[in-house]
Order: C-alpha cells, then structure tokens, then sequence
C-alpha cells in the first residue's frame, strides 16, 4: 500500500509540469491537458484518493473553452483570406474566451498542486 502511494505522489508531481504546458495555447495545451488528465486518473487509481473538484471542474472548464476557441478562430480564417495571406483581426469575444481558457488551465494547476497536497498529508 505505501508504494502505491508513492507512486501516486509521483505521478502527482510528474502532472504538474504538464499541466504547465496547457498554458500555451488551447491547440497544443490542449493535447497536454489530455495527457494530465491520463496522468490524473492514473493516480486517482494508484492511490484511491478523491481529485479535488477545483481540479476537474476547472479542466473541465478549459476544454470547453478551448474547443469553442479553437472552433471560432477556424470558422474567422475564411478561405479567401488564405488565398491573400492577410491577417485576421481578433474580436474581443474571442480574446476573452482565450483568457478564460488560461485562467482555468491556472485554476487547474492550483488544483493540481492541492491534490499533491492531499496526497502528500495521506502518506
């Protein structure tokens, strides 16, 4: 039992240095937020040790606005824009989504590093 815990703290630890990586951009960040969360569940199993619901919610939260980010800025890149190789202006709306994006990846790093915590307190 104290190795799985262990090697619950481990991968605890190793998902912090992923989730930094969600605060890129939503198309790549998004991918790491994939993988934390691979990680997260692994160590949920590991250790059996409930994830703070500030960590899921606020994931839960940056995917969707990541999606819906990504998902607006393709449907503004018209095809005649690619012909010209002009530029985009970004509507603020889609500004704001992007933020809220990072600031829930932060949240999520929060939540990481209080499950490390709880982890931590339960060996």
């Amino acid at each position: 039992m104290r190795l799985r815990r262990f090697s619950a703290i481990v991968l605890a630890a190793l998902t912090l240095p992923v989730l930094m990586f969600g605060l890129i951009d939503p198309l790549e960040g998004g991918i790491a937020l994939l993988v934390a969360a691979g990680l997260v569940a692994a160590t949920w199993w590991l250790s059996k040790i409930g994830i703070p619901r500030l960590e899921w919610a606020s994931w839960t939260a940056a995917i969707v606005f990541g999606v819906v980010a990504i998902a607006w800025a393709v449907t503004l890149w018209s095809p005649a824009e690619r012909a010209t190789g002009q530029g985009i202006s970004m509507p603020w709306p889609l500004l704001a989504l992007l933020i809220a994006y990072e600031l829930a990846v932060v949240s999520t790093l929060v939540g990481g590093v209080v499950y490390l915590v709880r982890l931590i307190r339960s060996a």
